[in-house]
């Protein structure tokens, strides 16, 4: 897949057709992010784009480049990039906290591809040190924003910090050319596939696991550590200091009886997907815990109430909750007894909100890959369950013992004021800032290694998980939707008549991609909305597949009971 989307990209280049490629590129390193291969990088797909910077012209005058805590006659002016920022998330959290704890120079921040509201807290962020926010039209084309950006970043910034998806191809046009204020990449998706080796001046990793990733599995030797910035105890979610309830009042505010011992776990609903053949069920490790303590209640933060979730509280007396996202867990945080990580995927940073609270922490069990489940620095000195056994062992230890959870939760919060609070975490800081080149400079194109075998087919299973489709449905449709015209070449095809290459998945869908694909090469626009007008009765939750399950449950195979 990964291969065909290059050759598309390539195929469009030769014709001149610049932004059909630079679409292409993206729908590469998309289905890259989406579809795991066993790489977490392309020097191919970067070469492509370093290839598009040179078109793209430069202002005539850069800026000073001046990198460091206000060198100068001046403040330095640090600029922040993001694709989108969200209202909840530890990514758009992290990157507001950081603005307003680094008082030392003034920060501005500019959104490629924005197309919902600005959150306030991170509008406030920008306000507060000096800066400047800047939206740019995401109707432009990829090459209208590059140089837009590129324009930006020389004339009024010192330093540029990429906090972008990984998939996006605007900073690595724009920065795709020596000159300019040096370049901070943010790997603030480590297990992902990403852009960017060739123009990171030093990639900033969150944790040492994503940093052994950055150097073996990336390609880039330029790596230094900033752990996640967490507020201290008892702040808002918009930073400022507030009084929080007591534990008894908390829960009787959310609703829990007076005796209850509360079990929080917060992440997004996909980190619990289950990957039960390896015995990795949250829901199933959960329901072991509630069973085998009659006061113990979770309540997740993140996950709403679907099929499993529902099925979990039946099967508790309703003592599984799923609320829903939300922004401000500071009732959660003062209600909770025990915090679980999420598993088969982890969540470094509401780990860590809820560690440096006094909650002592559940980690995800050492039975999935790093980084899945290594967490920030603060939670790696927690003893770590071997597997799913060990994590409900470990949890019912907690609830047995008010002495283990108040040791415990002492032990998480001063873990993590160690790394990332406060002078620890500006400490950290300095040691990125004193790394900084004077100037931007384009690096070699990396060479990395791939993935393990076992790796890599943990990466893919929770993908499969995760998606529910095919990955040449999902990039069929992906480069549809861009306006692009993904018909199948030979290469492809042939490689689809292999059944070893392509594993069961969607079946339906892929059947019919295959079918109508030739037919892109005709012109007029009424293919895409036939295709999808089709295609939707072929999701799996569309028409067909229903209708073909119900069939199937009411006259069963020989040898099948009804039902299954």
């Amino acid at each position: 897949m990964f291969a065909w989307c290059l050759r598309r990209a390539r195929a469009c280049a030769g014709q001149g057709s610049t932004e059909a490629a630079l679409t292409w590129l993206e729908v590469a390193a998309r289905q890259a992010t989406s579809f795991p291969f066993g790489h977490l990088a392309s020097g191919e797909l970067e070469d492509e784009l370093l290839r598009v910077a040179r078109q793209v012209a430069s202002p005539p005058s850069p800026g000073s480049g001046g990198a460091g805590f206000g060198a100068g006659p001046r403040r330095a002016r640090w600029l922040h990039v993001f694709t989108e920022v969200y209202e909840i998330g530890g990514h758009t959290a992290m990157a507001a906290r950081w603005m307003e704890f680094h008082d030392a120079v003034d920060h501005g921040a500019v959104l490629l591809n924005q197309r919902q509201p600005v959150p306030e807290y991170f509008a406030a962020a920008v306000a507060h040190r000096g800066g400047r926010l800047r939206r740019l039209d995401p109707a432009q084309t990829v090459l209208e924003r590059a140089a837009a950006l590129r324009a930006l970043a020389w004339t009024e910034a010192d330093v540029v910090v990429l906090h972008v998806h990984p998939f996006d191809v605007v900073p690595m046009v724009a920065f795709g050319v020596p000159g300019g204020p040096p370049v901070l990449l943010l790997n603030h998706a480590d297990h992902q596939f990403g852009l960017g080796g060739a123009v990171a001046d030093l990639v900033v990793d969150l944790r040492p696991a994503g940093q052994d990733l950055t150097l073996r599995h990336r390609g880039i030797p330029r790596t230094a550590l900033l752990p996640i910035l967490i507020p201290e105890a008892g702040a808002s979610a918009g930073g400022a200091a507030s009084a929080a309830p007591s534990r008894e009042e908390a829960k009787a505010r959310l609703g829990l009886p007076r005796d209850s011992i509360m079990l929080l776990t917060v992440a997004r609903a996909q980190k619990y997907l289950p990957l039960r053949e390896r015995g990795l069920d949250f829901l199933d490790a959960a329901q072991a815990i509630l069973r085998a303590h009659p006061r113990a209640w979770l309540l997740a933060v993140g996950p709403r109430h679907g099929v499993r979730w529902e099925a979990a509280s039946r099967n508790t007396g309703g003592r599984v909750r799923a609320d829903g996202p939300l922004r401000d867990l500071r009732l959660y945080h003062a209600a909770a007894d025990v915090y679980l990580e999420s598993f088969p995927m982890g969540s470094a940073t509401a780990a860590l909100e809820a560690a440096i609270h006094g909650i002592p922490c559940v980690r995800a069990p050492g039975s999935t890959p790093p980084p899945a489940n290594t967490g920030g620095l603060g939670i790696q000195v927690l003893e770590q369950p071997a597997d799913g056994d060990a994590y409900v062992d470990q949890a019912l230890r907690l609830l047995e013992s008010e002495t283990a959870r108040r040791v415990g939760g002492a032990k998480a919060a001063a873990a993590v004021r160690a790394h990332h609070t406060g002078s620890s975490w500006l400490g950290y800081l300095h040691g990125v800032v004193d790394r900084l080149p004077r100037e931007h400079a384009v690096h070699p194109v990396p060479a990395p290694e791939s993935s393990p075998e076992p790796v890599a087919a943990f990466w893919a299973e929770l993908s499969l998980a995760k998606w529910p489709c095919n990955a040449l449905v999902g990039a069929f449709e992906t480069a549809l939707a861009r306006g692009l015209r993904p018909w199948i070449d030979r290469r492809l095809r042939a490689s689809l008549g292999r059944p070893d290459r392509w594993r069961r998945h969607d079946d339906h869908r892929l059947a019919f991609v295959r079918w109508v694909s030739p037919l892109l090469r005709l012109p007029g626009p009424a293919y895409v909305t036939a295709y999808d007008s089709f295609s939707a009765f072929l999701r799996p939750s569309g028409r067909i597949p229903r209708t073909w399950k119900s069939f199937a449950r009411r006259w069963p195979r020989p040898g099948r009971p009804p039902g299954s």
